[in-house]
Parts: structure tokens; C-alpha cells; sequence
């Protein structure tokens, strides 16, 4: 789903610090971490008679695949007294807006936890299907939205699920963010946007150098993968921007670069002060 490093979240179960939260008769799995940006998908703090771990995810209502158990540790997860599971999941299971259920192999009935989005723009973190009851970062959401400025280096969501707490933890630095590329070779302009959120529309508009719009489309991913679209070919002045409603907005002056017999011409969109040049798109 998500492509070269897996999106992935970190959900704990039981009881955190302070909140001594009891954990339901007949549940095994007392903690469970599921980390967007490592390897291996996640951990879970078991007592002894769990072995083994069983789960699967899935996205939008359909299987993206099953949990992968290693062996039992003598550890916790964060490494202390205890004992612990890690599990891995399929390509990208830890992706945005997926489901994880996850059992002990004594277990009848699975933890299931919704993993929330996260992408960050600028220096804000946007989270978007923050469940219901949630804190973020200890404190309250106020709803399935919130938006932290500056990103913080740890944004830890926790949920109780079950009479047990779910967290997922996202590293700040690391958050996925959503880029676009744009470049011009006659007869197009070509447009290339990755890491977009899935589910999300993402609005690609191309104006000309008198602001007129000159192409408009919406495209929605299923996968957060590289979208590309070829538009008309955009002159000196134009401007092209993409747009996931509440998650990024970004515009890109389009200027001109060209070979001449008199050497290489370089002119700046209006305003700008600087930019870049793709020697390839220049070969024509």
C-alpha cells in the first residue's frame, strides 16, 4: 500500500501509567504497540499462557492481509519486566485508516483498533479519524480532527478499547508528507504527487499565466502510491496546484528554462526568487 517504507502505527494495550485500567477476564494480550515508521509492525505485552498471536488487517472493508508472530520474549515491549509478542503484517499494514485485530492464540475474541491518519504539512501534523474518546498527547481531542503546530517529536494517540488502551505513535520527524513534482515538455505538463492519503480526493488544477483554469481533475487513491497525470503544456507564468481538503495545499509558479544558440534562458515565474530545472525535461 504505502511504498518503499511501510506506514505503520504503534497501538498499546493496557494499562498506561496512571489510568490502571483493568484488563477484561479472559483477555491475554495486555499491551500491544503498533509503530508507523518501524520494523517490525508492532508488539504486544501477553502474559504466559499466550504463544502466539493471530490478526489481520484490513482497509476500507476489504483484507489487506494477516499478522506474521515472532517468537515469545522475557521482556515487555518497551523492554522492562514482562513478557512480549512482536508481529509483523503485510505490505503496508500499517497504512491510514486501516483496521488491526489482533488475539492471543487463547483468545476467543480479537482487539480491534482503528489506526488514524497522520500526514504533515509545513510544521503542522494533521490527524484525521482520531476515534472517538481519544486523547492526543494526554489531552482531549475534540473531535475525529486535530492539527498540532509545531509537530511535536512524539504524537502518541490513545484510545480505550475494551477496558484496555490502544496508542498509536507517530514520530514527528518521520511523518508521511504528501510532495508534488511538476514539469513541462511540449505538448504537455506533467504532474507527479506522492504519498497522498488514501480515500481522500486530491484536486490537481493547472491555470494559465491569466489565471484562467486550463485543467482541473480529482483523483482518489486507494493506495498511497505516486499519482501521475499529463495536463496541457503551461507557458511561462502558470501555475499548477494540488490539494487534499484539509491535509495540504500547495501551489507551483511555473517559470521557463530552454537551450538557445546563445546559451541556456532562465525565466523566473512572477515573484518567485528562485527554483529548479530538469535537465531531462529539457532534452524534448
Amino acid at each position: 500500500m504505502l511504498k518503499a517504507s511501510p506506514f505503520r502505527v504503534v497501538v498499546v494495550v493496557g494499562s498506561l501509567g496512571a489510568l490502571a485500567l483493568s484488563t477484561p477476564a479472559g483477555a491475554t494480550i495486555t499491551a500491544i504497540r503498533l509503530d508507523p515508521q518501524t520494523n517490525p509492525l508492532g508488539c504486544a505485552d501477553v502474559t504466559v499462557a499466550t504463544t502466539t498471536l493471530v490478526g489481520s488487517v484490513t482497509f476500507a472493508g476489504f483484507p489487506a492481509g494477516t499478522i506474521t508472530s515472532s517468537p515469545a520474549v522475557a521482556t515487555a515491549c518497551t523492554g522492562g519486566a514482562g513478557r512480549s509478542i512482536s508481529f509483523d503484517g503485510p505490505p503496508g499494514a500499517g497504512i491510514a485508516g486501516t483496521e488491526v485485530a489482533i488475539r492471543g492464540n487463547d483468545e476467543t475474541a480479537p482487539l480491534t483498533s482503528h489506526v488514524a491518519v497522520a500526514r504533515a504539512d509545513g510544521a503542522t501534523i494533521h490527524l484525521r479519524e482520531v476515534p472517538p474518546g481519544s486523547t492526543v498527547n494526554t489531552v482531549a481531542a475534540s473531535g475525529a480532527s486535530v492539527d498540532l503546530t509545531p509537530i511535536p517529536v512524539t504524537t502518541t494517540i490513545a484510545t480505550t478499547v475494551g477496558g484496555r488502551v490502544v496508542s498509536v505513535r507517530y514520530i514527528g520527524g518521520n511523518t508521511p508528507r504528501t510532495t508534488f513534482s511538476v514539469g513541462v515538455r511540449e505538448p504537455q505538463t506533467f504532474v507527479q504527487i506522492n504519498d497522498t492519503l488514501p480515500g481522500v480526493p486530491t484536486l490537481v488544477e493547472m491555470r494559465g499565466p491569466d489565471g484562467a483554469l486550463v485543467f482541473s481533475r480529482s483523483v482518489t487513491s486507494t493506495e498511497s502510491r505516486s499519482i501521475l497525470l499529463d495536463g496541457p503544456a503551461l507557458a511561462s507564468g502558470s501555475s499548477v496546484r494540488m490539494a487534499q481538503s484539509g491535509l495540504v495545499d500547495r501551489t507551483a509558479a511555473l517559470g521557463a528554462a530552454e537551450f538557445r544558440a546563445d546559451g541556456f534562458r532562465v525565466a523566473l515565474a512572477p515573484g518567485a526568487t528562485g527554483g529548479r530545472y530538469s535537465a531531462d525535461l529539457a532534452k524534448g
